[in-house]
């Protein structure tokens, strides 16, 4: 039999100050982790200590109906303190219980939990720590108690979800949430794409229909052309046909005079 022991509260304020995290409403998935790192989970004495919402609240009663322990506390100056000193209790207790020792996965990253984490060993359990990369104690990620500690870090795309609110109604991963919003960002992207080239196919129709009305002019400057030469050929032949004749008379005119005395 293994044991699960989990320290609410740690989990919970490291998903608070994540700044990663654009939920409303952040939330770790504990079934699925048991999931996740179980091969039986009916195999599992599972342990989950916190403080308080009141006992009536939906997350602890789901926890329950799940298979697991719920210890809760008031949350006061006190209360994490009561926290941190039940886990230990709950857990030495686990280890008694158990007759043949097993693996300890213990959530939680506070320096607290390192009188467990040794008497588990004096047990000879195998014990694995869980906690957030920037919420575990220095010198307990240090410490030599522990065999080895992972990161929620690592697993928190498909484990960290958001609770639906009014807000924002989705209920999905970390992950979900990314494709969801990636999605989004591409559909974005070729709306604007789609606006753009019919911004773009409307100037070209603009241009086109400049460049229409230009030819348009051209061909009917050539036309308005074409017709002055026409009405003004047959004015310069009349006028030819008269000039010629005047132009011979005031010639001829011209030399009579010359001629005169």
């Amino acid at each position: 039999m293994d044991i699960l022991l989990i320290d609410n509260s740690n989990i919970y304020c490291g998903l608070k100050d994540r700044y990663r995290y654009p939920f409303q409403k952040a939330r770790f998935n504990y079934l699925g982790f048991v999931a996740s790192q179980f091969k039986d989970a009916n195999q599992v004495m599972k342990i989950l200590v916190g403080s308080t919402p009141p006992p009536s609240d939906a997350f602890w009663v789901m926890m329950r109906n799940n298979g697991f322990h719920v210890v809760t506390f008031e949350r006061d100056s006190r209360g994490e303190k009561q926290v941190d000193t039940e886990i230990v209790a709950q857990g030495l207790d686990a280890i008694n219980e158990c007759c043949t020792p097993g693996r300890l996965v213990l959530m939680s990253g506070d320096s607290d939990m390192r009188p467990l984490v040794k008497r588990a060993h004096e047990r000879s359990w195998r014990v694995e720590i869980w906690t957030w990369k920037d919420s575990i104690k220095s010198e307990y990620a240090k410490a030599q108690e522990a065999d080895v500690v992972r990161f929620i870090d690592d697993i928190q795309d498909d484990l960290v979800f958001h609770e639906p609110t009014g807000v924002d109604p989705y209920r999905e991963t970390y992950a979900q949430y990314i494709a969801r919003k990636d999605n989004e960002r591409m559909e974005r992207e070729k709306e604007c794409k789609r606006q753009r080239l019919e911004r773009e196919e409307a100037l070209q129709r603009q241009r086109e229909e400049l460049e229409r009305q230009q030819i348009e002019k051209a061909q009917r400057r050539r036309e308005i052309w074409e017709r002055v030469k026409g009405y003004a050929r047959p004015a310069l032949r009349a006028v030819a046909f008269v000039a010629v004749p005047v132009a011979a008379v005031v010639v001829a005119a011209v030399s009579l005079t010359k001629k005169r005395p």
